[in-house]
């Protein structure tokens, strides 16, 4: 699901992110970037897992966010956190473990 939240993208996924979801999660995070807020907010709270397919599409998506002059954060717990971490991806796209957190480092506030 992809949704405006006062001027900031939030784009929430679920489940699993594997070679057998990626295409929906490529999906989502194309509508995301698409949205032309220029602030995207990916809540993955409720993900457990996170694939080297899904590691390599978030990182695409981050890189075109800020090729744009964009900001980026994830929301997750540690199924997505600890793959980002040792990946080194968080340098580009900083993951915290609580969405309001996530919404202050791109400059929004999260919903209610």
């Amino acid at each position: 699901m992809v949704a405006d939240v006062e001027g900031v993208t939030q784009a929430t996924i679920t489940g699993s992110v594997d070679a057998a979801s990626i295409d929906d999660f490529t999906g989502h995070l194309a509508a995301a970037c698409a949205a032309g807020t220029g602030r995207l907010v990916l809540d993955m709270s409720d993900v457990d897992f996170l694939g080297v397919d899904g590691i390599a599409a978030l990182h695409a998506a981050a890189r075109t966010v800020s090729n744009s002059g964009g900001a980026i954060a994830v929301a997750g717990g540690r199924a997505v956190a600890r793959p980002l971490r040792r990946t080194g991806i968080t340098r580009l796209v900083p993951v915290f473990d609580w969405l309001p957190m996530a919404f202050d480092a791109v400059g929004g506030t999260a919903p209610a």
